[in-house]
């Protein structure tokens, strides 16, 4: 009964159940969701809802119950259906503690692992500023953060908004700590990584990147003194690795600043430093921790220095940035405060507990605070390095190279861990006191007082006697600082001679007995030795540099020691045989100047300066100090040798300088003058060959110093020859000297140094040919044509020097292009004046050398220099722009832009050099006429003799007729001989007989056409290919110089350059002649007649095309009558098969052929036929393409099908009839 009451009210719909939901009403049971008394606080819930407008009941549990048992479709809440609800529909709760009780009882059913899409869109997370957001997806929408510590103090001023409220139930912050876990939703817990993102909310944005910034907490947006505590608080507990911060100044330092967190700073832990310490290290840029913060983490060590000796020099390294820059920090310290430092820094615990490395050794050694000995002023360990005071010295003596220790602590840690040592006496000495002098010499009694310390020092122990002897301790007469070894003692007289007084001696102040002892004991020299000969040489170079009236003196002493050096030597090595070294002297030192020979015997040098020097005691004991080698390579390159000022002989090319002494490496003997006295000082004095060989005298200048000689000795040759100032004595000089230069240059014949002779006489006139100075290009060594100053032939006496001549440019003989230069020149410097009787004969001589170089080349290929010949009144002249005159009965005056040839050049050297001759010269002007291509001879036979019959010449030309579209071919075989007066060119006279003529009717052609007609085949003519025969070139049967007359030009074609090429040449030629707008019709009647112009024809010669073949030579070579026989024979063939030819053209529908014998006024017609006009076309039913398909058909098909015939007309006339 009870269960069937339920179920009637649950059916039926009765209002038995009231909720407060909307002001309160009842509804039924379908309508009421029935509350969860499984939850606590089911009537706390109830009531919230229902003000959210969610119609709750108000029902007892044991009501409910039975609902659920009778009626278990009804609505029970539970929290997925209340989730639902919510999401499907904002609500109105009445207050935010309503709305976190939803929110606790929608999370009620969650379990681990998490679900979160069931929550997705539930607008019920409780945020920090009172508000409410809803739940969703990571990634879609704001980020929340729920706390776990101290996070919600650090993002509870700046982002309440993405941050849940603290004050909800522990039951509630736990599910959402379960939510934010699974990290599925936009609830999240706060990261570093996340917690860097938010800086840019959390701090001021343009703190980002900043290395140091002024902190004011709390201020302006800035993070107060509680949030910079709970930050590091938070990096403690969760923040593995604080470089990810980097980018943010969150490291609080005194004086207000955050820095930034840089590994190795300049930031220091505050450990209750000295007002002194921490004064200095603020002075040098240090900063120090905020000791009021709480500030731990396991890495702040990376980012601050620890309170160390170790970490304030890391410190300083990092202000200073690198270590060498450590020392400038300190330059507004106090000396107190590096005495505290110093003090600080060198405490016995830093190093005996191994804290220090060698960085750090380094570093505290470049910080100004150490105590130095003479000024006491503070300094670094280094730059320069420092050395602890050695006992038992003078104080007086230390300078700031030295430091104090204030205890033996302190000296210990010095020498042991920062290497700072104590010299010994001999170093204390040759480093800090010899090397300052300067410093004692005012000192009344410390110059003796040193140098007897210097003494006993050398007593105790010798082996420093060479450490001291190389100290530049010793002043010099110059005020210089010498080593001891290095000057000379002033009580050798003979020494004073020879060396620089102010040099190479002490000064006064060292100059008493017992110094000059002490100082022989230590080096001070007393003889010359090699060194001491350098320095006699230095001494020269040094004396000249001042100016010194004794330069010269000086120069010429050494000379003789060293002459007598090198004989010395010689002597010792065995080499001092006297014939042979007389013999040797005499031989190199033959002086080509004068003639005489000078014997260079030393002692006649020595015996010069034998009453002023004594050579033996200063080189019979000779000290070799150094090798000879060496000794001989310094002394080449101090300048002292004497050399001449002025040149010998007038015009000698002479190197222009004041220096009265030279380097012996820019030095030779007067015996080398003739090959370098251009670019090298002659010397001024004699020496022997042994002296030579040692200062490389005896080797061969170089190749510049040769060519600019020769090039030199030709442009002051040609000076004095201009001013008339050659002397007999300079031209026999010369002679011997320049057969010197050339034996030199010979020697560098297949080196890699002679392409650099060429290019240094190229273009040059140095070649001596015995009274003057030519090109090479100008000389032969066989020349049938001599004459000054254009060809030479090369002396005998250069004979020897062949090889050297040929390879720089002189010929054997001369070639075609050494005339042809030279009758330039000649034109050139006549400047068109007419040549005289010497100079005519030359130029013949000339044209026949180079006639005879034409024998086997031709004109054309021997040169593009135009050759120039003299015409009739002696002036030279381009030979193209001559003839010579093979047609003596003509008038002078006939010929336009030519002249005749000179009288004394031979019709035959003319023509043998390729001159034209009046008969061949054309009498047009060139603006009518115009080149064309034309084939070679020889080509056009190898196609005659594969064609092989010259029978088939009318039918090529029927071919061709048809291929240009004519509608008549009209042949003529001309036996007429046509006058000869009125031509184009005089050498045409033998074209003007006998001629086939062919007449294309209706064809006019223009030039390319013409021109294609002369090429290799295959012809192509206005659309069609020329596809049997030669075309035009089958008419070479018969003829040499075919004309052709078509759209009004005129056409000849001269394959063996008989006519249009000079004689010596022979090159196939062809022109072409405009009769359009011109007169030479009727200026050259003779020459157009033969081609029918101006004749009554009956046919228009506009729109017609006209071929004259002459017969040739070899056509006729058996007489007129067989030539014209075989003319008949070819007509004969072609009358036997033309009436069957022409039903098989496209064109042409009448041929005629005509003989024209001589007296006749016309030509008289033989035979014609012809097919009637309307029946042509006939003859071609078929495209050719369609033809050719049809052919093809008809030899590879098997059709029998019907053949359709035509039946053409052909009219035929033969004779009468």
């Amino acid at each position: 009964m009870v269960r069937k009451l339920y179920i009637f009210i649950a059916d039926f719909g009765l209002r038995v159940l009231y909720t407060k939901a909307r002001g309160g009403q009842w509804i039924s049971t379908k309508q009421a969701i029935f509350p969860d008394f499984t939850f606590s606080k089911a009537h706390e819930l109830v009531e919230a809802l229902s003000d959210a407008g969610l119609p709750l009941v108000t029902v007892s549990k044991p009501l409910v119950q039975r609902f659920m048992e009778f009626c278990p479709s009804l609505h029970f809440l539970t929290s997925g259906l209340l989730r639902t609800l919510l999401i499907r529909r904002k609500r109105g709760f009445k207050d935010r503690n309503a709305m976190i009780l939803t929110l606790e009882y929608c999370l009620l059913d969650l379990k681990i692992p998490v679900q979160s899409d069931d929550l997705y869109g539930l607008p019920l997370i409780p945020l920090a500023n009172g508000l409410f957001t809803t739940f969703d997806k990571k990634g879609i929408g704001e980020r929340v953060y729920i706390a776990r510590g101290v996070e919600f103090g650090l993002l509870k001023d700046s982002i309440p908004h993405q941050l849940v409220d603290c004050g909800i139930p522990d039951g509630v912050h736990g599910k959402l700590c379960d939510i934010a876990q699974s990290e599925e939703s936009n609830v999240s817990f706060l990261t570093c990584e996340l917690l860097e993102k938010l800086f840019f909310k959390l701090l001021p944005a343009e703190w980002q990147h900043a290395k140091r910034v002024t902190w004011v907490p709390g201020q302006q947006g800035q993070p107060s003194l509680e949030w910079v505590t709970l930050l590091w608080s938070y990096l403690k507990s969760y923040c593995d690795d604080l470089s990810m911060f980097y980018k943010w100044p969150i490291l609080p330092v005194r004086n207000n600043y955050l820095f930034q967190l840089v590994e190795n700073s300049n930031v220091i832990q505050d450990d209750g430093w000295s007002e002194n310490m921490s004064s200095l290290l603020l002075k040098v840029g240090c900063q120090f921790l905020r000791h009021d913060l709480q500030m731990e983490h396991p890495q702040l060590k990376n980012y601050v220095q620890s309170p160390t000796a170790t970490g304030i020099l890391n410190a300083l390294v990092a202000v200073a940035g690198t270590p060498d820059k450590i020392e400038g920090l300190f330059s507004d310290t106090l000396e107190g405060e590096l005495h505290e430092l110093r003090s600080f820094v060198l405490q016995s615990k830093w190093f005996f507990e191994d804290h220090m490395d060698d960085i750090h050794i380094d570093i505290m050694k470049k910080i100004p605070m150490f105590e130095s000995c003479q000024s006491r002023k503070l300094v670094s360990l280094s730059k320069p390095i420092k050395w602890l005071k050695p006992d038992g010295v003078r104080e007086d003596l230390l300078d700031d190279n030295f430091v104090r220790t204030e205890s033996e602590r302190e000296k210990i840690i010095l020498s042991r861990y920062l290497e700072i040592r104590e010299p010994s006496r001999a170093e204390f000495y040759k480093e800090y006191v010899l090397n300052r002098m300067s410093e004692f010499l005012s000192q009344e009694g410390a110059l003796s007082a040193i140098l007897h310390d210097v003494k006993l020092l050398i007593e105790e122990d010798i082996s420093i006697k060479a450490t001291l002897s190389t100290t530049p301790f010793v002043l010099a007469t110059n005020g210089s600082w010498e080593q001891p070894s290095r000057l000379y003692d002033p009580r050798v007289p003979e020494l004073q001679k020879v060396l620089h007084r102010e040099v190479f001696f002490p000064s006064d102040k060292f100059s008493d007995s017992e110094t000059l002892e002490t100082l022989v004991s230590l080096g001070l020299r007393r003889t010359l030795g090699f060194t001491g000969l350098l320095d006699c040489a230095r001494s020269v170079s040094m004396l000249h540099d001042s100016r010194d009236s004794e330069t010269l003196s000086y120069a010429r002493k050494l000379l003789v020691f060293l002459d007598a050096l090198t004989f010395k030597l010689a002597t010792e090595e065995g080499e001092g045989n006297c014939d042979e070294l007389g013999n040797t002297m005499f031989c190199q030192n033959s002086n080509v100047a004068d003639g005489d020979t000078e014997y260079a015997d030393f002692t006649g040098n020595k015996k010069c300066y034998e009453g002023d020097l004594d050579i033996d005691l200063l080189v019979g004991n000779l000290i070799q100090d150094k090798s000879e080698e060496e000794f001989w390579s310094e002394m080449k390159a101090i300048a002292w040798c004497p050399v001449y000022a002025d040149p010998p002989l007038q015009g000698l090319p002479w190197l222009k300088s004041s220096n009265q002494v030279a380097a012996p490496i820019n030095v030779r003997p007067k015996s080398q003058m003739w090959m370098v006295s251009s670019m090298m000082h002659i010397l001024d004095g004699e020496c022997s060959v042994y002296l030579q060989c040692k200062l490389g005298w005896m080797d061969c200048p170089d190749i510049d110093v040769l060519s600019t000689q020769i090039i030199e000795l030709s442009k002051s040759y040609g000076q004095l020859k201009l001013n008339s100032l050659v002397e007999p004595v300079f031209d026999a000089a010369l002679q011997k000297g320049i057969q010197l230069l050339y034996s030199k240059l010979q020697e560098y014949i297949g080196t890699d140094d002679f392409l650099v002779l060429k290019n240094a006489f190229s273009g040059v006139s140095w070649v001596w040919i015995g009274d003057d100075f030519v090109s090479p290009s100008a000389l032969a060594f066989d020349s049938p044509v001599k004459f000054s100053p254009y060809l030479y032939v090369v002396p005998s006496e250069l004979s020897e020097f062949r090889d050297l001549l040929l390879q720089l440019g002189v010929r054997l003989s001369f070639d075609i292009l050494d005339y042809f230069h030279v009758l330039t020149r000649l034109q050139n410097d006549l400047k068109g004046f007419p040549l005289s009787t010497d100079q005519l004969s030359f130029v013949h001589c000339v044209l026949e050398a180079v006639a005879d170089c034409y024998m086997d080349k031709p004109l054309f290929e021997a040169s593009h220099t135009p050759l120039l010949m003299p015409d009739s009144s002696g002036v030279l002249m381009c030979a193209g722009d001559l003839v010579y005159n093979d047609a003596p009965w003509m008038e002078n005056n006939t010929i336009v832009g030519k002249h005749f040839v000179h009288p004394s050049i031979s019709n035959d050297l003319a023509n043998r050099l390729g001159v034209q001759s009046l008969r061949c010269l054309s009498l047009v002007d060139e603006e009518m006429t115009k080149d064309l291509p034309c084939m070679d001879y020889a080509r056009i036979n190898e196609l005659l003799a594969l064609y092989g019959n010259n029978d088939f010449l009318l039918f090529d030309l029927l071919e061709l007729a048809d291929c240009c579209k004519a509608k008549k071919l009209h042949l003529i075989f001309d036996k007429r001989e046509h006058p000869r007066q009125s031509l184009l060119q005089h050498n045409l006279g033998e074209f003007q007989g006998p001629a086939l003529v062919a007449i294309l009717e209706g064809a006019s052609l223009n030039r390319e056409e013409v021109s294609s007609l002369q090429l290799l085949p295959p012809w192509r003519l206005r659309g069609d290919t020329l596809n049997y025969g030669l075309g035009l070139l089958s008419c070479y049967f018969i003829c040499d110089l075919p004309s052709i007359v078509s759209g009004g030009y005129f056409y000849m074609f001269d394959p063996h350059g008989l006519v249009f090429s000079v004689p010596s040449s022979r090159v196939p030629a062809a022109k072409m002649f405009s009769l359009m707008g011109t007169n030479l019709t009727e200026r050259f009647h003779d020459q157009f007649h033969t081609m029918l112009i101006g004749q009554n024809m009956p046919w228009s010669l506009a729109d017609s095309t006209v071929i004259r073949m002459p017969l040739s030579s070899e056509c006729m070579k058996d007489g007129l009558e067989i030539g014209l026989k075989r003319i008949k024979q070819i007509f004969d063939r072609f009358l036997e098969h033309s009436s069957r030819t022409l039903l098989f053209l496209k064109s042409v529908v009448q041929v005629s052929l005509s003989t024209w014998e001589e007296g006749n006024l016309l030509p008289c017609q033989d035979y014609s036929v012809c097919i009637d006009s309307s029946s042509a076309i006939m003859r071609n039913p078929f495209s050719e393409k369609k033809w050719r398909k049809f052919q093809i058909s008809r030899l590879f098909g098997s059709s029998n099908a019907a053949v359709k015939l035509q039946v053409i007309d052909v009219n035929l006339y033969q004779g009468g009839s």
